[in-house]
């Protein structure tokens, strides 16, 4: 999968927004903050959220509705993509619910190579297949419909689609969070990363030729990383964890990966992330600043590796802070979020390429970020 273009209207700082990413990778986004980088990331976690199977409005959006305070009126959701080659549109829209609390589903609707798959109209749905409508259904207004249709084969767009979208990796870590039991093994992982553990396990029993791409990075950041191990086991009352182990002379030191620090933690999850791109079809990872906890000296080095991953296959989307983190891209797939103030609407992202063309942005890029003039408010 490769994001093709992404739309939100009336959701928190967006309106009227489009973001037209093309299936570039590596991609960055810089900007302010206050000015939409994190929000863009909640709005990918609702569409993950329909597709891993959150029926309810109330449940993908959560409480209280984080839409624009000073609208009332509709919020929309498109996002494109490009799966196995196919062209594919997922969009809807809600609106307020009747008691404030909540929203509802006014439109619905997924397009496969500019063909309906389902369009919805409120609370009726229609399906259609080679052109032909099936019989229509009403669903109760609180649901989405993407997540309800059942499918019969795996080849479905509809079931294709739901995988897509629930396979990206939408990431902002909290290494604090991430403990080292591994009792069960889970193919979600969450945005905080709190179920690192548990997703490795899912990874290394699915494709165990990632463990060779994991141990290859790692070796790369930790010269005395031995390996990654399990300790324990579920019938045991430690139950199961995961460890790394280190080694300096013959002389062994197991850390569980809870008592890493946090930006080891941070490595960790690069290297299962540059591991899963490597060894399936390609992945969408979209990482809210991956060198938040790194130290300076390290900051280029994750970069550069989790770039040169991306490069070939997959697609990376992160934001970034850090002049050393920046300065791996290039100005063509840099892009720069702005707004006003806190009471307008984030601005059209444009690149750095786009900026310097329009003599907003001249001279030495790590100055022009230290001084704050990154921005086309004027």
């Amino acid at each position: 999968m490769k994001i093709h273009r992404i739309y939100i209207h009336n959701f928190n700082c967006f309106v009227n927004f489009e973001f037209k990413v093309e299936g570039k990778s590596p991609l960055l986004i810089i900007g302010k903050n206050g000015t939409g980088k994190s929000t863009l990331l909640d709005a990918l976690i609702i569409f993950q959220g329909i597709a891993r199977g959150l029926v309810d409005v109330k449940q993908a959006f959560g409480f209280p509705p984080p839409l624009l305070a000073a609208s009332a009126g509709l919020a929309r959701f498109e996002l494109e993509f490009i799966e196995q080659e196919v062209f594919y549109s997922y969009g809807f829209a809600v609106e307020p619910a009747s008691d404030g609390k909540s929203y509802c589903v006014r439109e619905e609707s997924l397009l496969v190579g500019g063909r309906p798959v389902f369009v919805r109209k409120q609370a009726e749905v229609v399906t259609l297949k080679n052109g032909e409508s099936s019989p229509a259904f009403n669903l109760d207004q609180n649901l989405f419909a993407l997540p309800i249709i059942q499918t019969s084969f795996l080849d479905d767009p509809i079931a294709i689609a739901r995988r897509a979208i629930a396979d990206m990796f939408v990431l902002q870590p909290i290494p604090q969070l991430i403990k080292s039991d591994a009792n069960e093994a889970s193919a979600i992982m969450v945005k905080n990363c709190e179920t690192f553990s548990s997703w490795l396990l899912h990874l290394l029993s699915s494709w165990p030729a990632a463990y060779v791409e994991i141990d290859r990075y790692l070796k790369t950041v930790f010269p005395d990383f031995r390996a990654l191990v399990t300790v324990g086991s579920q019938a045991q009352s430690i139950g199961r964890h995961y460890v790394v182990q280190f080694e300096k002379e013959g002389v062994p030191l197991p850390l569980l990966i809870s008592k890493l620090s946090n930006g080891e933690k941070c490595q960790l999850i690069a290297a299962a992330i540059m591991a899963v791109n490597a060894v399936s079809g390609g992945t969408v990872c979209v990482w809210d600043e991956p060198t938040n906890y790194l130290a300076l000296n390290e900051v280029g080095q994750m970069m550069t590796a989790l770039c040169s991953s991306f490069r070939k296959k997959g697609q990376l989307i992160v934001t970034a802070h850090s002049d050393e983190a920046i300065l791996r891209f290039t100005d063509e797939s840099t892009y720069v979020f702005s707004r006003k103030t806190h009471l307008d609407p984030v601005l059209p992202p444009v690149t750095l390429a786009d900026l310097r063309e329009r003599k907003l942005l001249t001279g030495d890029l790590a100055t022009a970020l230290r001084l704050g003039d990154v921005d086309y408010e004027r």
